[in-house]
């Protein structure tokens, strides 16, 4: 006697019901954090790259000053440089107390007059407030403050 054995024919089949769980369960999480990390953009110019050195000489020729600004929590410091900070610039570097924005106001419009401005390099220490940093901003964007300010990494409470 034979024995003969059929073959069992038998599709196999992709079980996809614990993928679909896991996506089910980090959907919300990625459309809730998603949201919250929009807030944290700032929209900032930074000063363009330049090319070669040929343009930074004559960028110095050009006697535009460049201003580097750091806010602490009691005094706001000045320092002037010239074009691509290549040159600190001495006659230029003041300290004005924070809570006199109009000294630090008047001191670059005068600047202004006398020189042409380039952008300006801000700097936020840790102890300083976002009250605080806001109200230098303000100042230094003015209608008669440096036409451009960019912001260096650092936090601001």
């Amino acid at each position: 006697m034979k024995l003969r054995f059929k073959p069992i024919k038998s599709e196999g089949e992709l079980n996809l019901n614990p993928m679909m769980d896991v996506f089910v369960g980090l959907l919300p999480f990625l459309i809730v954090s998603s949201a919250w990390m929009q807030l944290g953009a700032l929209d900032l110019k930074t000063p363009a790259i330049q090319a070669n050195a040929a343009e930074e000489q004559k960028n110095d020729a050009d006697q535009s000053i460049w201003l580097e600004v750091y806010v602490e929590k009691e005094q706001v410091s000045i320092m002037g440089y010239t074009a691509s900070f290549s040159r600190e610039l001495a006659q230029h570097n003041r300290k004005f107390d924070i809570r006199k924005p109009e000294s630090l106001q008047d001191f670059v419009k005068s600047l202004k007059e006398k020189n042409k401005l380039g952008p300006s390099l801000f700097h936020a220490s840790q102890d300083t407030t976002y009250e605080q940093a806001a109200q230098v901003l303000k100042v230094l964007r003015a209608k008669d403050g440096v036409p451009e300010v960019v912001m260096a990494a650092g936090a601001v409470r």
